[in-house]
């Protein structure tokens, strides 16, 4: 080696700080649309107890973009009814009767057309970034395979 020169393999530390980087990418992006599924489920009324949800009161929260609402939810089947249900609505629900879900214990979601969308729309934002990079890369390692 010569005199004054440090060995340091930048490449090396390059490359490995690139892997972990997309792999944390890869990982939330996955993670997004695993929400956008788990969403999805609800949101299409194909998960938990549907239900009607009677709003109270309402409140608009700006930094949700939505109705935070207080009333009362009644399983359709009469089994549960729970008169301290808490909810997000996409609108001000006072005094109306809207079709949810009841996620667990105590969350709720509306089921709508909107919810369905905004769950497709965060699948998609997780997963398409996922696919075209796969597609690009498998197209790249096509073209540089040597043919025969």
């Amino acid at each position: 080696m010569a005199k004054g020169k440090r060995f340091t393999d930048t490449k090396g530390r390059r490359s490995a700080k690139r892997r972990i980087a997309t792999a944390v990418v890869i990982a939330g992006l996955l993670a997004l649309s695993a929400l956008g599924v788990r969403n999805l489920l609800y949101a299409a009324g194909w998960a938990g107890t549907s239900g009607t949800y009677r709003a109270s009161s309402c409140e608009f929260s700006g930094s949700l973009s939505a109705w935070e609402c207080s009333g009362t939810f009644v399983s359709d089947d009469g089994r549960i009814e729970d008169p301290r249900a808490e909810a997000d609505l996409g609108s001000d629900g006072r005094g109306h009767s809207v079709r949810v879900q009841r996620t667990g214990t105590s969350g709720y979601q509306e089921v709508d057309g909107t919810a369905t969308v905004e769950a497709v729309a965060l699948i998609l934002f997780g997963a398409l970034p996922i696919v075209v990079t796969g597609v690009f890369e498998l197209r790249k390692r096509r073209r540089a395979r040597p043919r025969p």
